[in-house]
């Protein structure tokens, strides 16, 4: 859509504090580089406060999914916030390279899913993905996987090879 970075850009947020932004398209670049000190929210359109009202007032919109594709390098250098606690969006992160450097933080919100509960429907996918060929985890430098908390959605990692120095991790 006009006024969105394209997949055939590279994209920095440089001067900025916090941007937060809803995700009603998958967001697709060349490489994306969150640097020190920035925050960005990548997240679905809406929420809930809470699981029972997620599930009495969702309409369709709120299924969408939450999808970041970076062509090459994702670099975490401040905060990187995918997906948001209490919502039904499924979450996808992929990059071929993603690096989270020094004092930098990856969260990872996982939606719910109905599948866990053995539905046919699967009117919820939910859950969480990343997908890269290498992720590179620097000391001080952490990345949230967070599993939806009624259905018990896993935020689940595809990676061909993974380096987590000392004093970094997953948590």
């Amino acid at each position: 859509p006009e006024g969105l970075p394209g997949a055939n850009e590279d994209v920095t947020l440089e001067g900025a504090k916090s941007v937060t932004a809803d995700a009603t398209v998958p967001l697709r670049v060349r490489s994306l580089t969150v640097p020190t000190g920035v925050t960005l929210a990548i997240q679905p359109v809406s929420a809930f406060s809470t699981m029972e009202k997620l599930l009495s007032k969702a309409v369709e919109t709120d299924y969408l999914p939450t999808t970041v594709e970076v062509v090459s390098g994702l670099t975490v250098a401040g905060t990187l916030k995918v997906g948001k606690i209490h919502s039904l969006s499924q979450v996808t992160v992929a990059a071929d390279a993603i690096s989270i450097a020094e004092g930098g933080k990856l969260y990872l919100y996982a939606g719910y899913t109905d599948a866990v509960y053995g539905s046919t429907n699967f009117w919820a996918e939910g859950g969480a993905a990343v997908v890269a060929n290498t992720i590179s985890v620097a000391t001080n430098a952490w990345i949230y996987p967070q599993c939806e908390g009624l259905s018990g959605s896993p935020v689940v990692f595809d990676v061909d090879r993974m380096t987590v120095s000392a004093g970094g991790g997953v948590n």
